[in-house]
């Protein structure tokens, strides 16, 4: 009979965990870091979002069953709409641990496969730049680097290598084919107003 009650007991904290799991990453954002950058992961109702510098990436929809986080990413993204990333995750004292189930996407599994993160105790992220562009996904395996703006606006844009050599120039809109295969680039945009500079990450 004591047998019984403690099996009950175990998988009563077994399940009462996972729900925990589910709820807890709702609303919050985590450290981590990645390539020698600092990035937040951040978990709104149903989308998965990373925070780099003042840049946001809104780049997933999530979903969770027990202790699998399901991931599938925006299109334009790093990898297809249609394929899902699968991962177990567990959390212990504010620390998330993360491993790979299941993921074709190479961008994607290269980031959360073994990752550990911690959880951010307060809310205050640097807010991204109104109308800076984001330019993802980065670190990239593809050379194919997409700009996202509000508005659409075309930039001038100029890509540097380390020695601070124009290698690339040009006119884009929302796609830059960089045709360079350093590791590691600099990038410009520019208008008439602006310019924002970016750390191009090639893998």
């Amino acid at each position: 009979m004591k047998t019984v009650y403690r099996l009950l007991s175990f998988f009563c904290v077994l399940l009462c965990s996972f729900y925990l799991n589910g709820q807890e990453l709702e609303q919050t954002k985590w450290k981590t870091t990645f390539n020698n950058s600092n990035i937040i992961v951040e978990f709104t109702t149903d989308s998965l979002n990373l925070i780099i510098g003042n840049e946001r990436l809104d780049i997933s929809t999530y979903s969770i069953h027990q202790d699998t986080l399901t991931l599938i990413d925006h299109p334009g993204s790093a990898c297809s709409d249609t394929v899902a990333g699968l991962y177990l995750f567990s959390i212990v004292n504010d620390t998330m641990f993360v491993e790979l189930v299941s993921d074709s996407c190479e961008n994607r599994m290269l980031f959360f496969t073994d990752r550990e993160l911690v959880k951010c105790i307060t809310s205050s992220v640097a807010e991204p730049e109104k109308n800076r562009p984001i330019v993802f996904p980065n670190p990239n395996f593809s050379n194919r680097f997409f700009v996202k703006n509000a508005e659409r606006i075309s930039y001038y844009f100029e890509v540097f290598n380390s020695l601070g050599q124009v290698v690339q120039s040009g006119e884009a809109v929302d796609v830059i084919d960089v045709l360079r295969n350093e590791s590691m680039l600099f990038l410009n945009l520019k208008n008439k107003e602006e310019t924002y500079s970016y750390k191009l990450i090639l893998n």
